[in-house]
């Protein structure tokens, strides 16, 4: 007679469980060789500085050519770039500097069409005028004229920062003092730490007004006169020219704000968001209750919770922080202090719980009340209430961060 076997068949009152769908992978961060580099450069009358920065980076171990290069100028440097850059030049063999540091760096090099690509100019706009329509800006000259250069700054350095597929290298080298500026603080609030900020050194006098105009060092060099204000002009060949980068250190916030990520709607507000969360690690947040919008308002910021009853839990518990920090309660004895505090009533048995009962007593209202949530009102109540707060402070106060579990709230002050 065959043995029993027993069966592997589930019960029929138990539901079989699916198997959780696995999780995919997050996608792999893209390395150096894999990504786009893009150079970002502010230009003014020495246009120069891009072929220097170009020239330097290709000559660092390993090379880095930009695949494209985007400038921001005013519509003088706009000219100058045009004149110097894109124009044909007698020491250059009827080529335009540009092409022929093309020709020098990318000599055989297969993908060289898409390589050190020199993108139309990018010309600041001012503010409207009268016409409504928004001006080229040939200089710097106002606030209003900073604030427009400020905002086209950031918006070209995050339109290339936002792409997780490009390496950013900025330079600050060329155009007013202001522009390498603005360009720096726009690093620090977009750049990712991949990136890089740079500005060119060039020994004298390459770094001076020369007779053909110096842009980088050719293989078959080229014969410079220098003509100073106060002596005789003298002979200097390009072969003794020494092009050099020096990495400006910058830190990049957005590391730190996972929740400022997103765009801005100019320079001015980006910076006034850091600022505000940059105050939020210096000091705790001053929290506040709106009850007609059933919120808890961090520095006046509200996180809106689910109901009436999430509130007055929350009172009770930013109201008596310390005394239950020093208690320590289970759940269901918070629950019975919340419950002593609206109605006066509670029910708190055991020795260990002596403290908690002399607490509850104390929190007896002068005006006890019976709301309709207290009817079923329990431990579970509490875990919900400020699992709700978890979930809903991140995105209105990134830098308070509340424990996973338990009563102990981070440090806050009651405004």
């Amino acid at each position: 007679m065959p043995s029993a076997k027993s069966s592997t068949k589930p019960h029929p009152s138990k539901k079989t469980q699916r198997p959780a769908a696995p999780v995919p992978p997050a996608p792999p961060v893209p390395s150096r060789e894999q990504r786009e580099v893009v150079l970002l450069a502010v230009t003014g009358e020495s246009p120069a500085i891009l072929t220097e920065t170009v020239w330097a980076l290709a000559h660092e171990t390993p090379a880095l050519i930009p695949s494209r290069v985007v400038v921001v100028t005013t519509t003088t440097g706009a000219a100058r770039l045009q004149t110097e850059l894109r124009s044909p030049l007698a020491h250059f063999s009827g080529r335009s500097a540009w092409q022929a540091l093309r020709d020098e760096l990318l000599a055989g090099r297969p993908d060289a069409e898409r390589l050190l690509v020199l993108e139309q100019t990018h010309v600041i706009t001012g503010p409207a005028g009268a016409d409504g329509c928004a001006r080229p800006l040939d200089d710097l000259r106002t606030r209003a004229d900073n604030a427009a250069a400020a905002d086209f700054i950031l918006d070209a350095a995050r339109r290339i920062t936002a792409n997780p597929d490009t390496l950013l290298v900025a330079s600050i080298a060329g155009g007013r003092k202001t522009m390498g500026a603005l360009l720096y603080a726009a690093l620090t609030l977009v750049g990712r730490e991949t990136d890089r900020l740079t500005h060119v050194l060039v020994n004298s006098p390459f770094d001076q007004r020369l007779d053909p105009p110096f842009f980088f060092p050719p293989a078959k060099p080229v014969r410079h006169t220098f003509s100073p204000r106060a002596g005789k002009p003298a002979i200097h060949s390009s072969a003794t020219a020494v092009i050099e980068l020096a990495e400006v250190p910058f830190v990049p916030l957005r590391n730190g704000f996972e929740e400022l990520k997103r765009p801005a709607g100019s320079f001015a507000g980006l910076v006034a968001r850091y600022s505000r969360e940059l105050r939020a690690l210096a000091e705790p947040p001053v929290i506040s209750f709106d009850d007609a919008r059933h919120a808890v308002l961090f520095d006046g910021r509200p996180v809106v919770m689910e109901n009436e009853m999430q509130i007055a839990i929350l009172r009770i518990l930013f109201g008596h922080h310390e005394r239950l920090a020093a208690l320590r309660p289970s759940f269901t004895q918070c629950a019975e202090l919340v419950r002593a505090a609206v109605s006066g009533q509670f029910s708190i048995a055991g020795n260990d719980a002596r403290a908690a009962a002399a607490f509850a007593s104390e929190l007896r209202p002068k005006a006890p009340a019976t709301p309709l949530w207290l009817k079923e009102f329990g431990a579970h109540a509490i875990t919900r209430t400020l699992s709700e707060l978890r979930k809903r402070v991140r995105p209105i106060c990134p830098h308070w961060i509340m424990p996973p579990r338990g009563l102990i709230l981070p440090p806050f002050r009651l405004g």
